[in-house]
C-alpha cells in the first residue's frame, strides 16, 4: 500500500496552506462552528476537550472520527491523530480501517500509520470481511485492502459481507446474493432483500418471505408483512390479519388489532384508538393501550409518552421513571438523556439525575461516552 501523508493543522484555525485547488476552494466557503465538539464519560468527567469542529460516535475508541480546522483524521480518547488532520470527510472505522475522502472527492484507504494512494470512486463503503464496496461511474465493485479490485461487475448496489461471507447486491434483472469469490449464490430476483438471523428476507411479487442463506425458502407461505424472528416468533401480516408464526411457519397466535408493529428485544407494539400497548413474544398483553408515543424497548426498558410526558416501564409494564418528562430518549449503556431547565443531563435506571453533566447538546452513550458540545456562555459565573 502507498503512503501519502498531506498537511496537517492542530489549531482551530482555518488553514492558510492549501495541498490543491479542491482544498481552497472548499476553505474559501468553509465557516468553522461556533461551538465545538468533546467527549465526556458516564460521570460527566472531560475525555476529549471541546475543541473540534465535528465528532462522531466513538465506535472504535482508538479511532474516533474527528473534524479539527475542517479537516478530518481519526484520533484516540488522549486526542491523538493516527495519520494527520488532512481529509474532507472519513467513514466510520471498521475491520481494523478507515476511509478518508480527499478534497478532490477521491479516496484513500486509511490505517493506524498510513494512508494509501488515490482511490478513485465516487462512493465506498466500510470494509467487512476483508472488502469494500466502492462505486464509480459503471457501478458498483468489490476491493480489499490493499486497493485491489477482486469483484468486478458493476453491480447497481452492493451490501457489506456478513459473517457468512456474503453480501446483497442489486443487478438490473433484482437483489440476489454473491460470495467473497463474486459467485452468484442467491439468483438476482427479487424486489428486496434483508439480512434475517435464519437467512434473509425476500420480497417478489410484491409479498415477503423468509429463505435461507443458500436461497432455499424455509417457510412456504408468502406475506404482506414480516419482521425478522426474535427466538422463535416473528410477526406477519396476512389477509386475515397480524399473526404470530414459529420457525416452521405455524400460526401461534392470531392477534386481534389493526396495527401491530416490532416492539424491541421479542416485544410487540400494538395500536387501539390511537394509543399504543406492548405484547410480549407470545402475544399477550404486556400493557394495555395508554401510550400517545413510544419508542423501541432497550436494554430492558420502554421510553413511552402519555399525554405529551415522557417516562419509561420496565418488562412488566412497571414505571421506572415517571410520566413527567418533556423528552426522554431510550436507555443506551444504562443512561438516558433529559432535558432539564434547558440542558442536557443524564439519568440512571434508578432515576437518579446527574446534575454534573450539563450541556446545551449531548447525544448518546456510546462505549462509555458521549459527544457534547460546549457553549461557554452558559459556564458558571459567566
Amino acid at each position: 500500500m502507498g503512503v501519502l501523508l498531506l498537511s496537517s493543522c492542530e489549531s482551530d484555525n482555518t488553514p492558510t496552506f492549501y495541498v490543491d485547488d479542491g482544498e481552497k476552494q472548499y476553505f474559501e466557503d468553509y465557516e468553522p462552528p461556533k461551538f465545538k465538539w468533546g467527549l465526556i464519560d458516564t460521570k460527566g468527567n472531560v475525555v476529549l476537550d471541546a475543541v473540534y469542529d465535528d465528532l462522531k460516535d466513538p465506535i472504535d475508541i482508538n479511532h474516533i472520527p474527528a473534524s479539527l480546522a475542517g479537516k478530518w483524521s481519526y484520533i484516540s480518547l488522549e486526542g491523538k491523530p493516527i495519520v494527520p488532520h488532512q481529509f474532507k470527510s472519513v467513514l466510520n472505522w471498521s475491520d481494523n480501517v478507515g476511509w478518508g475522502q480527499n478534497f478532490k472527492n477521491t479516496y484513500h484507504i486509511v490505517t493506524t500509520n498510513s494512508v494509501s494512494d488515490t482511490i478513485k470512486a465516487t462512493r465506498v463503503k466500510p470494509f467487512s470481511n476483508d472488502l469494500a464496496a466502492i462505486k464509480d461511474n459503471s457501478g458498483w465493485n468489490y476491493i480489499d485492502k490493499s486497493g485491489k479490485i477482486i469483484i468486478k461487475h458493476n453491480y447497481n448496489s452492493a451490501g457489506n459481507f456478513n459473517e457468512q461471507q456474503q453480501a446483497i447486491i442489486k443487478t438490473q434483472d433484482g437483489f440476489g446474493v454473491i460470495d467473497k469469490d463474486g459467485t452468484e449464490i442467491i439468483a438476482a430476483q427479487y424486489q428486496s432483500l434483508k439480512e434475517e438471523h435464519n437467512g434473509y428476507i425476500a420480497k417478489k411479487e410484491n409479498k415477503y418471505t423468509y429463505i435461507d442463506h443458500s436461497g432455499k425458502q424455509w417457510i412456504k407461505n408468502s406475506f404482506s408483512k414480516v419482521t425478522p424472528f426474535y427466538e422463535n416468533r416473528a410477526l406477519v401480516k396476512t389477509t386475515e390479519g397480524y399473526q404470530l408464526i414459529d420457525k416452521k411457519g405455524r400460526v401461534v397466535k392470531v392477534l386481534p388489532y389493526s396495527l401491530v408493529t416490532e416492539g424491541g428485544q421479542g416485544y410487540w407494539k400494538y395500536q387501539v384508538d390511537g394509543l399504543w400497548g406492548v405484547l410480549d413474544g407470545e402475544g399477550d398483553i404486556v400493557c394495555t393501550p395508554k401510550f400517545s408515543d413510544s419508542y423501541r424497548y432497550q436494554e430492558g426498558f420502554l421510553t413511552a409518552s402519555i399525554d405529551q410526558t415522557w417516562g419509561m416501564v420496565d418488562q412488566s409494564c412497571d414505571e421506572v421513571l415517571p410520566f413527567t418528562h418533556p423528552i426522554l430518549w431510550s436507555f443506551r449503556e444504562g443512561y438516558s438523556r433529559i432535558i432539564t431547565n434547558g440542558f442536557f443531563q443524564v439519568i440512571d435506571t434508578s432515576g437518579q439525575v446527574h446534575p454534573n453533566i450539563n450541556e446545551i447538546e449531548l447525544k448518546e452513550f456510546v462505549n462509555g461516552y458521549a459527544r457534547y458540545q460546549h457553549y461557554p456562555i452558559y459556564d458558571k459565573g459567566k
